[in-house]
């Protein structure tokens, strides 16, 4: 057991590049955190809830300086799926914070027990299909956002197909874009 007062002490005093990365990685995790709940279907603000307690837990218990405690896309698109499938309601914070504990302890438990040790069978491009899927179902998401026109499949590669078909029924609002100041005459 890591006594918490020796690691602190042993810490030593912050240096400027401590506080250069800290102040890096929160510049990420913010919006990143706010993205990631908007992606999974729930409040942004939750996301920056989950960004700032998994960071003091993970710094608090990580045994590395190479380890970055964040949120994951993955997490945040399978969470809403996993509490639907449960029969929860997934705008209910109590739902989404007993979810959060029980994902935490079974980490917890599976880092206890070492089965971090199986990503070194895990190929490279088993990784890079995993990344791209992911990549591919946050695009999926935000295809309502982007276009305005909600598809109604559940099949990430038929949201694609029926948004393509529906051109027609895109709104794509340019009122929110900054407007350009016009541009002063010389005389």
């Amino acid at each position: 057991m890591i006594n918490p007062v020796r690691a602190v002490a042993g810490l030593g005093r912050p240096q400027v590049g401590d506080v250069v990365a800290g102040l890096a990685n929160g510049l990420f995790s913010v919006p990143g955190g706010m993205a990631y709940a908007n992606v999974g279907g729930f409040n942004p603000v939750a996301g920056l809830y989950s960004g700032m307690v998994s960071t003091i837990v993970g710094s608090a218990l990580s045994r590395t300086v190479l380890m970055v405690t964040t949120v994951t896309s993955a997490l945040a698109l399978s969470s809403r799926s996993v509490l639907t499938d449960a029969g929860l309601d997934h705008t209910d914070p109590a739902n989404v914070a007993a979810l959060a504990i029980v994902v935490g302890a079974v980490m917890l438990v599976f880092g206890a027990l070492k089965f971090g040790a199986i990503m070194d069978f895990v190929s490279n491009a088993v990784m890079t299909g995993f990344t791209a899927g992911i990549a591919v179902q946050i695009l999926a998401g935000a295809i309502g956002d982007a276009t305005g026109y909600r598809p109604h499949s559940h099949n990430t590669i038929g949201r694609f197909v029926e948004a393509l078909g529906q051109l027609h029924q895109w709104v794509l609002d340019t009122s929110s874009r900054p407007k350009r100041s016009p541009r002063l005459r010389r005389s």
